[in-house]
């Protein structure tokens, strides 16, 4: 059994079913077998955006919560030990939300599914 730990856009795409979600993620995270996980940071991210109006949800934001329960997907909280990693952590990447789930992936010892390159800088697991 592996560990995966959704970023936001993955998580999304997997939820629209959106063409931009290769066919080896989406069978990884259809895989019953696979363990998945999605930061309670994606969630932040998500309403940020939607508030900065870069992001449109098909259907109210109050329900994405149940569809990640839906499709086996575990939040992981924001932990001490993660924000420790996040502060020792190199700074390839502006995006601090993206930094929060290197940072996870570390200390969870958890493959990453990203689209974003960059996050191979980190050393971190990473499928795409």
């Amino acid at each position: 059994m592996e560990k995966y730990l959704l970023d936001t856009h993955t998580f999304l795409w997997y939820l629209e079913n959106n063409p931009s979600l290769n066919s080896k993620t989406r069978q990884i995270i259809s895989n019953k077998e696979n363990q998945l996980f999605i930061s309670i940071v994606s969630f932040w991210e998500i309403v940020i955006k939607i508030q900065l109006h870069k992001l449109e949800l098909p259907e109210l934001f109050e329900g994405i919560f149940e569809k990640a329960e839906a499709f086996n997907i575990r939040i992981l909280p924001v932990k001490e030990r993660y924000l420790s990693s996040y502060l020792s952590s190199e700074f390839h990447h502006r995006d601090p939300f993206d930094r929060m789930f290197v940072a996870t992936a570390k200390r969870e010892e958890i493959t990453v599914i990203s689209k974003d390159a960059n996050l191979k800088l980190y050393n971190i697991k990473l499928v795409w």
